[in-house]
């Protein structure tokens, strides 16, 4: 074989083997992707808060007031109440999280870490990425986040 041929075949087999690899780096998500699309896309206040440990895990409760709808498919308008409440494992985050340090110690690229929405305090005003929760026992204005850990971030994204 030429080494010409030879030298061409090598520089293929490179091109492939990058392209193929290296889309593997655009898995991670952006987080603008995350808050899109939700059905419920709001500016909220928050009016009380109420967090229950037990075991690892945290229930929070929170009654916000509807600032400003962007966007809602249950039909809320701007002063309307509503109850988000939605549960935070911190035992698997925390597990989650080390696993990830590690890979990324070891060169990992890949998907960012998703946790859980935060817990807002009493006052806090923010932007909120929900859906309305239907399951039994919930009726009314109940709702939970629907974006992780970006549930509460401001959109950039246009609809």
């Amino acid at each position: 074989m030429n080494p010409h041929t030879m030298q061409n075949i090598m520089y293929s087999v490179l091109a492939i083997w990058s392209i193929s690899f290296s889309s593997f780096t655009f898995a991670a998500i952006n987080p603008d992707e995350l808050i899109k699309g939700h059905p419920e896309h709001l500016k909220i206040e928050v009016l009380a808060s109420h967090k229950d440990n037990r075991g690892g895990k945290s229930r929070v409760s929170l009654a916000a007031k509807v600032l400003e709808v962007y966007r809602s498919e249950s039909g809320l308008v701007a002063g309307n109440t509503i109850l988000i409440t939605y549960l935070q494992d911190h035992l698997h985050t925390e597990k989650e999280h080390a696993k990830h340090r590690e890979r990324v110690k070891k060169g990992y690229v890949g998907p960012q870490f998703f946790t859980y929405p935060p817990a807002l305090e009493t006052g806090e005003v923010k932007e909120a990425h929900l859906a309305k929760l239907v399951e039994a026992g919930a009726s009314g204005r109940v709702y939970t986040p629907t974006a992780s850990q970006y549930s509460f971030e401001p959109s950039w994204v246009n609809y």
